[in-house]
C-alpha cells in the first residue's frame, strides 16, 4: 500500500468539488486512454493501481514463478488531466507517484517515489460528423515519456526495490480507433515506443536504444438503461532485443506477451464516474522472457463538457 501521506492526498483529490463533468473511463492501452473520446472539453482522473509481479517466462516460454513467500508489489497514486484545443486537436498529461514492497533474498524493502510522467499530443484525423455503418473514428497521438526512477541497470538496491519503471526517456507513437454501435463498443490501436539508451559510467557499458510495440484491442457493453459498462480487452505486447556494449558485451532475447484484461464503469451521473479494472498476463498465449504479472485499477472521472 501506498503510505498514508499519499492516501490522504488521494481522498483529498478525490472529494475536493472540481466543477466539472464526467464521462465513463474505458479499457485499452495506455497511450489511447489518454484521448478524449465523448463531447468534453476536459477531463481530470485519478487513480490508484495495484500490481502483483508473479514470476517470469523464459526464451522458450516456461514459466518460472515466484517461490513461496517472496513479494514483488507495486503500488500506484496516478493523476490525469485532458485538453479539446479545438475540433481536431487535444493534450493530456499523467503523473503520480508508485511505491515499490519486495520482500526476497531475506531482504525487505519498501521505496516510494514518483512514476513516469506522460505527455500526449492526438489529433483526430478520421472525425465521425455523420453516422455510418463501418467507418470508425481514427486519432493518432506522440507520446513522450519522462522516467521517475532509477532503471535497473543503475538501481542502488540489491533487490531493485527503486525500479518502479524502465527509468528511461522514451517516444511514442501510434493510432487509435474506435467504433460504437448502439450499446457495443469496439476500439483498437497499435503503438511504437522508442525507448533511448544510456552509457552508465560507474558500470562502464553503454545500452542501446530499443523499441517496444503493442496491439491492444477491447469490446466494452453497455447495460442500458442501468448505469454501466462491461467489457474486455487483449493486448500483444513487443519488445526488441537489448543490446549492451563495453564492460559487458551482450544482447538479450526479444521478448513478446498477451495481456488480457476486463472492466467495469459505473456513471454516478453527468458529473461524475468510477471504474474498475482488472489485468492479467498469465491467462493467454505462448509467452516469451515476459513478465508474469496481475494488476488491478480503481479511476475516479470527471469532465467539463463542451
Amino acid at each position: 500500500m501506498l503510505n498514508n501521506k499519499y492516501l490522504i492526498f488521494f481522498l483529498f483529490a478525490l472529494f475536493f468539488p472540481f466543477k466539472l463533468h464526467a464521462s465513463s473511463c474505458c479499457g485499452g492501452g495506455s497511450s489511447s486512454s489518454l484521448i478524449l473520446l465523448d463531447d468534453d472539453l476536459s477531463s481530470i482522473s485519478l487513480g490508484m493501481n495495484f500490481r502483483n509481479d508473479l514470476g517470469q517466462t523464459d526464451g522458450e516460454g516456461w514459466a518460472s514463478f515466484n517461490e513461496e513467500g517472496i513479494v514483488d508489489k507495486q503500488s500506484s497514486l496516478n493523476i490525469q488531466w485532458q485538453r479539446l484545443l479545438n475540433e481536431s486537436i487535444q493534450i493530456a498529461f499523467k503523473s503520480g507517484l508508485s511505491e515499490k514492497t519486495i520482500f526476497k533474498q531475506k531482504r525487505y524493502e519498501k521505496k516510494s517515489g514518483l512514476s513516469e510522467t506522460e505527455l500526449q499530443t492526438t489529433y483526430e484525423f478520421l472525425p465521425e460528423y455523420n453516422y455510418s455503418l463501418y467507418k470508425p473514428r481514427g486519432f493518432v497521438f506522440l507520446k513522450a515519456s519522462i522516467p521517475g526512477s532509477p532503471s535497473l541497470y543503475d538501481s542502488k538496491s540489491n533487490i531493485f526495490s527503486d525500479v518502479r519503471g524502465t527509468g528511461l526517456y522514451s517516444l511514442s507513437s501510434g493510432a487509435f480507433f474506435i467504433k460504437r454501435f448502439s450499446t457495443i463498443s469496439l476500439k483498437s490501436a497499435i503503438e511504437w515506443q522508442h525507448i533511448f539508451g544510456r552509457t552508465f559510467q560507474t558500470k562502464a557499458f553503454k545500452l542501446h536504444d530499443y523499441n517496444k510495440f503493442n496491439f491492444p484491442m477491447s469490446m466494452g457493453f453497455s447495460l442500458d438503461p442501468m448505469p454501466f459498462t462491461i467489457g474486455a480487452g487483449l493486448t500483444w505486447n513487443y519488445q526488441s532485443a537489448k543490446k549492451f556494449t563495453g564492460s559487458i558485451n551482450n544482447q538479450s532475447q526479444s521478448e513478446y506477451f498477451w495481456e488480457t484484461s476486463a472492466f467495469i464503469n459505473w456513471v454516478i451521473s453527468r458529473e461524475k464516474s468510477l471504474g474498475l479494472s482488472y489485468s492479467d498476463s498469465t491467462l493467454v498465449g505462448k509467452n516469451i522472457s515476459s513478465p508474469l504479472y496481475r494488476t488491478i485499477g480503481f479511476t475516479f472521472t470527471q469532465t467539463t463538457a463542451l
